[in-house]
């Protein structure tokens, strides 16, 4: 620990996030042993000190999808990637091409990092975002990436 009641290592001077030096549901405990300011280090006889870390993280998005051009009739094929601590899940949402229109809708059954939609007409211009989320202390996080857009061109 450092002067000041930090966690870290006083001898490099290097100091935990503040994020990281919560106690949580992943848990690491380390047991510390006295250290002797000058001579060789002596059995403690004392229990030693106990140090909990945790690591919860709201959802990051690593990768998020890019826009693609696709025939009519093909498949077009989004792929996203982020993490959280307590692992998060994905959902993807939609918005349809309209003026003024800012409303994102669930994609129904959209749960993985993959998002497969057949290119048509009816699609040209949408725009596809993922949403990753999970829950710490019973409160839910979410972070959604960039959007994509899809642009569908006339048949092969």
């Amino acid at each position: 620990m450092l002067a000041d009641g930090r966690l870290g290592n006083p001898r490099t001077r290097s100091r935990l996030h503040p994020g990281y030096a919560t106690a949580a549901a992943a848990t690491i405990a380390v047991a510390l042993t006295p250290i002797e300011a000058a001579g060789p280090a002596s059995a403690a006889t004392d229990a030693a000190a106990l140090i909990a870390v945790g690591r919860q993280q709201a959802p990051r998005i690593d990768q998020s999808p890019v826009a693609l051009i696709a025939f009519a009739g093909e498949t077009a094929t989004f792929d996203v990637s982020g993490h959280g601590m307590p692992a998060a899940t994905v959902t993807w949402e939609m918005r349809k091409r309209a003026p003024g229109n800012d409303k994102w809708t669930p994609i129904r059954g959209a749960a993985s990092d993959v998002l497969e939609v057949a290119a048509s007409k009816s699609v040209d211009g949408t725009q596809y975002r993922a949403v990753y989320s999970n829950t710490i202390d019973g409160k839910v996080y979410e972070t959604r990436s960039a959007s994509a857009t899809l642009r569908v061109v006339g048949k092969k």
